[in-house]
């Protein structure tokens, strides 16, 4: 067994995220990750479950374990017991501290959301707010929000803020 594998196993959260995958698929078919991506938690924990070093070291550099959306609809159907979106989120930990998520699209994009979201709830106490989740950052947000950001100011003098 080599570095990356222990560093996974040494998780906390492993022992009880992947038992004995036997391969089933049940995880695939209902995840809605893998209806519009090219993602299968089912080959993600065969990856890991074989320990496979360098197959795991390209899963840990690629886009594939940032597709999951953390539904956790995986949890309850897995006849095994485990648990693939606690395995992603193992995998994702530990591309991160290994700083792996740069050679990913889809890893990089989780530094601007912690920017633009996850600091927010330390300095502002809300999650989303249009004074630094800029639209041309975050196009996903939909041309609502970014009428909302250049129209703020008139927004709030309507509703009597200053």
């Amino acid at each position: 067994m080599g570095n990356l594998i222990d560093i996974i196993k040494s998780d906390v959260r492993y022992e009880d995220s992947l038992k004995a995958c036997m391969n089933c698929g049940i995880c695939t078919a209902i995840c809605p990750a893998a209806e519009f991506y090219d993602y299968d938690p089912r080959r993600i924990c065969d990856t890991v479950q074989r320990g496979d070093e360098e197959q795991v070291e390209k899963l840990l550099r690629s886009d594939t374990i940032w597709y999951c959306g953390q539904c956790m609809s995986c949890k309850p159907r897995c006849p095994r017991g485990n648990i693939p979106g606690a395995v992603i989120n193992i995998l994702r930990k530990v591309s991160q501290d290994m700083g792996y998520y740069k050679e990913s699209h889809m890893g990089r994009q989780q530094v601007d959301l912690m920017a633009g979201i996850g600091d927010n709830i330390l300095n502002i106490g809300y999650c989303v707010h249009p004074d630094v989740v800029f639209p041309e950052k975050h196009p996903e947000q939909g041309p609502v929000w970014e009428w909302y950001v250049k129209n703020i100011k008139a927004v709030n003098r309507r509703n009597g803020f200053p």
